[in-house]
């Protein structure tokens, strides 16, 4: 799969997929033989901790406490970016931390399953040929330009899969001083999965009601005195899935993936990791139902599916390589060093469902379309990232005041080249008796669009310990990104775009310790929203001469405490919080001749709580609870002023518990509450809330052997789970769901 120049093909079932049926059984046989074959290793030694910078405080004291193992706890006291310093306790901000046991125990399978543990992210559905794969909202601003792997951009436009990753971490607040352009809401970080100094051989194996049959490999295995080395160790996460959707018909994901990673020097002064990671995915994507004004017409079949089968398709392959160098030259100073290349190719043909009112009574729809006539969409497009960061962290005292200075330098370039297509001729659909195998007409090439931008930041953020109760946070970022575009029409014509933008971004905050365990703080942040955050200048203006509006800025006022209670193994976490986009785009709808200006306002508040931890030895739990509204203060579009956000739900609830029974039996069970939002800041038609349940039930058959059965939605709730931004289709939730997980550990 691969972008070129020349005409697209016409995609059938049986042409350019690759059927993933016939390669599972050999990717479970080879899970099975891989952890069998372990049983007659040696025994091992005691997992070690993850390798951490050696954190000296003041006066080159060392912290108490070591990170958390994700595999394991609940609570996470660090994060792995090394521009977080201090423990989450004291760090002036809300960060929440899902790690890998909970991924496992929730059965997850994407990472849309995984966000459901925390509240105030939601997600959302994405253009019919726009930007697809994982698009969410946090703290009411959209963040599928806000993910990061490892501290780096993310950019791939995929639905992924939690396979290799170890932790998720969700900054909630402006985040641009960190991680960037955009982060208007926050940033969502992906923790991989590293090489340790113990062996062990892991393997997954899950069935499901929905036709699911899924395999994961976890191998890792020191090689100190292979070849000389000392400190190094190989490992290698491996996956095969594919399934069908509950309660939707039609529905396919396909996809594998692999990730070795080698690490040389752990545990001493000079450490290196080189890693890769590959996923390929064959999908008939799901775009759900026909919506009017934000329901489902009764006429509409709950589980159809509204496209054409014969050419819809999703292909997606993501590669990225990455190398980690760190060296530690003394108490005081350490270097870091990230280089990565990343590749992302997409190919897709989508037929969205779209209804008007008109075509009510004669029980009719159109394809991604309001009109009634039948049109798909679709785009063959490349991205590529090239990313260093460089990272100094120094450790100081001036005066009374102890200081942790991080200072780096990031430089980066990125291109996307997007060929745009679509197909005429699509037919009218029944909405009471879709027939989704209905021919269909020809298809026709539209503009080539290339976008090259070229990146540059300086950033610094310094810790002030002024005294054992009173510490001072800061952060500096200033950002140089030069975009440039290319769209040639088919007419052959080529219009050029092209725009620089030069932004500080800031971070402030003031952490006060009543008691050791205890923090208070305030926070204050800002982020910018460029006119090619998203990698478009032509599609993101309305005219070329919109390209010189400069970015949107956003600033976030965050108010807040930490508690670490029962002897330190629960976190108890609250915050008020407001996020301003203070000029953000807006023009006249009314007036053809307007143009583009930055004389909007956007603003959302709210309070979250958090609980995360364990209440006994044997019960643990993850809950929170966020209150939002939102408000468009400003806006030249009579439609929006004073309107909710779109997508922004005023309440909304999640819940993870588990609790460790006799017998080696332990249960679990789930919630995720999202309350009423608008479509959108235009169509505020309210989608209605929803409330899921989930619950598990584990049992240790032998010390190597565990058996996992998870029932997902319950009660069998059906509900929109992604909405189009417009509100011309929303894709529903996976019904009542059954996995049966057989995990081999040795």
């Amino acid at each position: 799969m691969a972008l070129s120049d020349t005409p697209l093909p016409v995609v059938t079932p049986t042409v350019g997929r690759l059927r993933l049926g016939r390669v599972a059984p050999h990717i479970l046989g080879a899970a099975s033989a891989v952890a069998l074959g372990a049983a007659g290793l040696p025994a091992m030694a005691q997992e070690s901790k993850p390798t951490q910078l050696p954190a000296i405080s003041v006066e080159g004291q060392k912290p108490a406490g070591s990170p958390a193992d994700p595999a394991v706890d609940y609570k996470i006291d660090r994060v792995q970016s090394g521009k977080f310093t201090e423990p989450l306790l004291d760090t002036p901000q809300t960060i929440n931390v899902i790690p890998q046991s909970v991924i496992e125990e929730r059965a997850a399978t994407t990472l849309k399953d995984v966000i459901r543990s925390t509240p105030g992210i939601t997600a959302l559905g994405g253009e019919g040929g726009g930007a697809q794969g994982d698009n969410f909202r946090i703290r009411g601003f959209a963040a599928n330009n806000d993910m990061t792997l490892d501290g780096m951009r993310d950019m791939a436009q995929t639905t992924r899969d939690p396979f290799n990753l170890e932790q998720i971490e969700i900054f909630k607040g402006p985040s641009s001083s960190y991680a960037g352009r955009g982060s208007t809401g926050g940033t969502l970080n992906q923790v991989s999965k590293t090489a340790k100094r113990n062996a062990f051989q892991n393997a997954d194996i899950t069935v499901g009601t929905n036709e699911t049959l899924r395999a994961t490999v976890d191998v890792n295995q020191p090689l100190d005195g292979w070849l000389g080395l000392d400190g190094a160790a190989l490992r290698l996460n491996a996956l095969g899935h594919q399934s069908e959707v509950e309660g939707r018909d039609l529905i396919e994901n396909e996809r594998w993936g692999f990730a070795p990673t080698l690490a040389l020097g752990m545990n001493k002064p000079t450490r290196v990791t080189v890693s890769y990671f590959h996923l390929s995915q064959d999908n008939k994507p799901d775009y759900g139902l026909p919506l009017i004004n934000g329901r489902v017409p009764d006429q509409a079949r709950k589980s159809g599916y509204y496209g054409l089968y014969n050419i819809e398709t999703e292909q997606t392959e993501t590669d990225v390589g990455t190398m980690l160098f760190e060296h530690d030259f003394n108490d005081t100073y350490t270097l870091r060093n990230q280089l990565r290349y990343g590749e992302d190719l997409r190919y897709m043909i989508v037929s969205p469902p779209r209804i008007s009112a008109a075509y009510i009574a004669a029980n009719q729809l159109g394809h991604n379309s309001t009109t009634g006539t039948g049109n798909a969409s679709g785009r063959d497009s490349k991205n590529t990232l090239l990313v260093n960061q460089t990272d100094v962290t120094s450790r100081f005292d001036t005066g009374f005041a102890g200081h942790i200075l991080v200072t780096g330098l990031e430089l980066s370039r990125e291109t996307y080249r997007n060929a745009a297509f679509s197909y005429t001729g699509v037919p009218i659909g029944n909405l009471s008796n879709p027939n989704p195998y209905q021919s269909y007409g020809t298809y026709s090439r539209g503009a080539l669009s290339q976008v090259e931008t070229q990146g540059a930041a300086l950033y610094a953020f310094d810790t002030i310990k002024l005294d054992p109760q009173w510490e001072l946070v800061t952060g500096l970022r200033w950002d140089y990104f030069d975009a440039h575009s290319d769209s040639t029409a088919t007419t052959g014509v080529t219009t050029s775009l092209g725009r620089t933008d030069k932004e500080f971004s800031y971070r402030a905050g003031l952490v006060y310790k009543p008691e050791e365990n205890g923090s208070v703080y305030v926070s204050y942040g800002t982020s910018f929203n460029p006119s090619a955050e998203s990698l478009s200048l032509s599609n993101a203006l309305t005219n070329a001469a919109n390209v010189n509006v400069a970015p949107e800025t956003n600033v976030s006022y965050e108010v807040g405490t930490k508690w670490d209670v029962l002897d330190k193994k629960l976190n108890l976490a609250t915050a008020i919080f407001r996020t301003e986009k203070t000029n953000a785009r807006t023009e006249d709808p009314n007036n053809s001749l307007d143009q583009v200006v930055l004389e909007g306002e956007q603003r959302v508040d709210g309070v979250e709580f958090n609980i995360t931890g364990e209440l006994t030895d044997k019960w643990k739990v993850m809950t929170g609870y966020t209150y939002m509204t939102s408000e468009v203060t400003k806006s030249k579009n009579p439609a929006e002023l004073g309107a909710k956000v779109g997508q922004v739900p005023r309440h909304t609830y999640t819940l993870w518990t588990t609790y460790r029974l006799p017998a080696d039996f332990t249960v679990g069970f789930g919630a995720q509450y999202v309350g009423e939002r608008a479509i959108s800041t235009t169509n505020q038609n309210d989608l209605s809330g929803y409330t899921v349940f989930d619950a598990m039930l584990s049992y240790q058959l032998t010390k190597n052997v565990e058996l996992q059965l998870n029932l997902l939605n319950l009660t069998d709730e059906f509900y929109l789970e992604t909405v189009h931004p417009g509100g011309g289709h929303g894709t529903p939730g996976a019904g009542r769901t059954a996995l049966l997980t057989t995990s081999l550990k040795f």
